[in-house]
């Protein structure tokens, strides 16, 4: 076997046995015609060509949208066993590809009815302007969370919406059109409006009990 310290010529591997490079001229896999330079699977981008491990599996090398460079062996990019780095997938990097990970964690859970991704979750905190999409307020990634608009309809594209975990807490397990509801009811008949203290109010609420 011919020893290598350059990349492969067109139509050959590069092998890995006794710590040396070499020509690997076995039969490309299926995988391996799969995953060329450039093509994106989730977070990660191929930016290598394809090597084989001493077993002889293929994997190339790959670079996250959070600048991690990494080999994975090609069958795990194409059955998406892996979409990106472990600092991206436990919400440690601080980009908003993490981060929409973490939150569609969070959505889905132990659900099966989930048709949203974390790439749908991204969009939508962009078209909200990186608001809450009930109060407007900025929201910041690291405290963002999704919530259903209706909740028959599911957690859909165009039934998910992005709000803090503040707001999560106050809404109290009710969806986005119940919850702003509720609140248009609340300033409609909130009897605190007609009067001009808190203690009138009081006193008011006292007479109406007598």
């Amino acid at each position: 076997m011919k020893k290598l310290h350059t990349i492969a010529p067109y139509g050959y591997n590069i092998g890995f046995k006794g710590g040396h490079k070499y020509l690997d001229k076995r039969p490309k896999s299926k995988y391996e015609k799969l995953c060329p330079m450039g093509k994106r699977f989730g977070s990660w981008v191929v930016d290598g060509g394809v090597s084989k491990d001493p077993k002889g599996r293929a994997q190339v090398s790959v670079k996250c949208d959070c600048g991690t460079w990494q080999h994975v062996y090609c069958h795990q990019l194409v059955n998406k066993k892996t979409t990106q780095c472990k600092k991206c997938s436990s919400g440690q990097s601080p980009t908003t590809a993490s981060y929409s990970n973490k939150i569609y964690r969070g959505v889905i859970g132990s659900r099966q009815d989930c048709s949203v991704s974390p790439e749908t979750i991204t969009q939508t905190y962009a078209l909200q302007d990186e608001t809450c999409a009930l109060t407007g307020q900025v929201v910041p990634l690291h405290s963002a969370v999704a919530v259903q608009w209706n909740e028959a309809l599911g957690y859909e594209p165009g039934n998910t919406i992005i709000t803090s975990t503040a707001m999560q807490k106050t809404m109290a397990g009710m969806d986005g059109q119940t919850f702003v509801n509720m609140c248009s009811e609340v300033i409609q008949h909130n009897p605190v409006n007609k009067v001009t203290s808190i203690q009138e109010f009081f006193d008011k609420r006292e007479k109406d009990n007598e």
